[in-house]
C-alpha cells in the first residue's frame, strides 16, 4: 500500500490559505484576533488540518502517524513544520497535548468505534479539546481556570461535526456514534442508505453538545475583549449547525447542513454581545 509523500516534499500551502479553505467559520471569527495572535493560530490550525488529513486518507497507516509525531518535534528548517516547531519553541507550549491529539488520530486509525458516550467523549477530547488547551496560551490567556472552558468548547465543536458528518463518515467506513445509542448493529452502509435512523442518537448528541457550548462561553470573562470575540462568534457559528439541524428534523441527515453568510454575520454579532456581557 502506497504511503504519502514525505512533508519534506512540496511546500504546503500557506497557513492563511488553509485556514480559508479548510473552515470558512473559522477564518471568519479569527478576524477579530490581533494580527500576532491571529497568525500563531494560522499556523496551529494548518497543522492540526494537515494531520487530520493524512490520517483520513484511505491508505493511511500507523506509520504514517509515527512519521507525523516525528516530524512536529524533530527540529528541521526544511520541514513544513518548521514554523510550528519555532512556535512550541518561543511559547514554551506542552507537548503533553500534542500527544494527546496523536492518540486521538491513532483512535482514528484504528477505527473500532465507540460503546458508549464516556468512550467517544474521550475520542473528541484527544482530537478537539486538547485544540483548546494548546491554543490558550497562544491567545492570551493566563488564568487556569479558563482552560476547562476551552476545552468544552472543543468538544462541543467535535460532537457538532459528528452529529452534521453521519453519512460522510459511514461513506469513509467510521461510525462515530455510540453503539449503545444505535439501533442495533447498524452498519455504515445501513446508515448511508437510511440515515434518519440515526437521527435520535444525532439529537442527544446535539443536548451534549450544548452543554459544553454553555460551559465553554462560561470561560470568555478570562479572555482579551477581541479574543473574546473571535472564540464567542466561533462557538455560535458551530452551534447553529445544531440548531438548523432540529429544525431540518430527519431529512437533515440526507445532506451536509451549512451555515449561511448572512446566519454566521448574526453570530458574529451574538459573539460580541457574548464578550461583552462577560465583561459585566
Amino acid at each position: 500500500m502506497k504511503s504519502h509523500p514525505s512533508l519534506k516534499g512540496p511546500r504546503l500551502s500557506s497557513p492563511r490559505e488553509i485556514i480559508k479553505k479548510g473552515s470558512k467559520s473559522f477564518a471568519l471569527a479569527s478576524l477579530f484576533l490581533p494580527k500576532s495572535q491571529r497568525a500563531d493560530v494560522y499556523t496551529l490550525y494548518a497543522w492540526f488540518r494537515h494531520c487530520d488529513d493524512v490520517i483520513d486518507s484511505s491508505n493511511a497507516q500507523l506509520e504514517d502517524l509515527k512519521r507525523l509525531k516525528t516530524e512536529t518535534f524533530q527540529q528541521d528548517p526544511t520541514s513544513n513544520f518548521f514554523e510550528l516547531q519555532n512556535l512550541i519553541s518561543e511559547k514554551n507550549l506542552t507537548t503533553k497535548y500534542f500527544n494527546e491529539f496523536f492518540e486521538g488520530l491513532q483512535m482514528d486509525l484504528e477505527n473500532k468505534g465507540y460503546d458508549t458516550i464516556s468512550q467517544l467523549e474521550l475520542y473528541c477530547y484527544r482530537v478537539a479539546g486538547v485544540v483548546g488547551l494548546i491554543m490558550c496560551p497562544l491567545i492570551g490567556v493566563r488564568q487556569t481556570e479558563a482552560f476547562s472552558h476551552a476545552c468544552s468548547l472543543g468538544l462541543g465543536m467535535q460532537l457538532t461535526n459528528i452529529c452534521r458528518d453521519v453519512v460522510e463518515d459511514a461513506q469513509n467506513g467510521r461510525i462515530y456514534l455510540p453503539r449503545q445509542m444505535l439501533i442495533p448493529n447498524a452498519t455504515c452502509e445501513e446508515l448511508i442508505r437510511s440515515p434518519e435512523k440515526a437521527y435520535p442518537t444525532v439529537l442527544q448528541l446535539l443536548e451534549l453538545a450544548d452543554s459544553y457550548y454553555k460551559r465553554g462561553n462560561l470561560g470568555l470573562k478570562y479572555l482579551p475583549f477581541r479574543v473574546a470575540i473571535a472564540i464567542g462568534s466561533a462557538s455560535c457559528i458551530y452551534r447553529q449547525i445544531g440548531v438548523k439541524i432540529r429544525r431540518l428534523g430527519p431529512e437533515s441527515m440526507k445532506k451536509r447542513v451549512y451555515v449561511t453568510t448572512f446566519e454566521k454575520i448574526k453570530c458574529v454579532g451574538l459573539g460580541i454581545m457574548w464578550a461583552l456581557r462577560s465583561r459585566l
